[in-house]
């Protein structure tokens, strides 16, 4: 009872800055899947206000050479876009773009992790639009001296009205999984491998190309 009171403890005291009270509510019952061990510790790390896509933009921060890189660079010159979304961004034909950071302590190991996803369509073809998860920082890359368009051992992907056959649950516009369940395309690896892999400690999450993204939160347990 003390570890899972610590535990919910923790998360009501992150959520309450930045949610709504009907946020809080679904967020607390996602996430109420995860049971961390005594000695673990419980991390949140949430990007975007959970306001239900109210109040101001808030920035979508991913890592540069992800934002800029050919591919996306080439779809913003066709359609005319000078900036990829922000969280609660609406409008058609966008990509929204973010890297969660420090998702385990360096040095430490994460032995559990959850994503949380809120989004919804903007009025275009939500349906159509793919999602990247993982590590993104090799998309698209054809420049001269690049490494070549991404591994699949570095990302999975899903299909926004298809999410639960990869896995993928959905809690009213909140899509969640078990992290250590979604598998890289190749199948070699989980995306908990992949942040738990060398010192990056960080997950990318690309969204193509009409919905608009309250919040992200990535939920860890990390080994003592």
């Amino acid at each position: 009872m003390i570890k899972n009171f610590t535990r919910m403890a923790l998360m009501a005291g992150t959520i309450a800055m930045t949610t709504t009270a009907a946020s809080a509510e679904d967020t607390h019952a996602i996430l109420a899947g995860m049971d961390c061990a005594a000695d673990e510790m419980f991390l949140d790390r949430t990007s975007g206000s959970e306001d239900n896509y109210g109040g101001a933009l808030d920035p979508a921060t991913p890592r540069a050479n992800l934002a800029d890189s050919p591919a996306i660079a080439n779809y913003n010159t066709t359609i005319g876009a000078t900036t990829n979304r922000q969280y609660d961004q609406g409008g058609n034909n966008r990509f929204f773009i973010d890297t969660i950071r420090n998702l385990r302590p360096a040095g430490k190991q994460a032995t559990q992790a959850m994503l949380l996803i809120r989004m919804k369509s903007t009025g275009g073809q939500f349906d159509t639009d793919s999602l990247l998860f993982g590590d993104l920082r090799r998309h698209g890359d054809t420049s001269p001296g690049g490494t070549g368009l991404m591994q699949p051992s570095d990302f999975a992907s899903a299909k926004a009205d298809n999410m639960g056959a990869t896995g993928w649950s959905q809690t009213g516009d909140i899509y969640h999984a078990d992290l250590s369940t979604i598998m890289t395309r190749d199948g070699s690896r989980s995306l908990l491998d992949i942040i738990n892999a060398g010192n990056d400690r960080s997950l990318d999450v690309l969204v193509q190309d009409d919905a608009n993204v309250d919040f992200i939160k990535i939920a860890t347990c990390v080994a003592p």
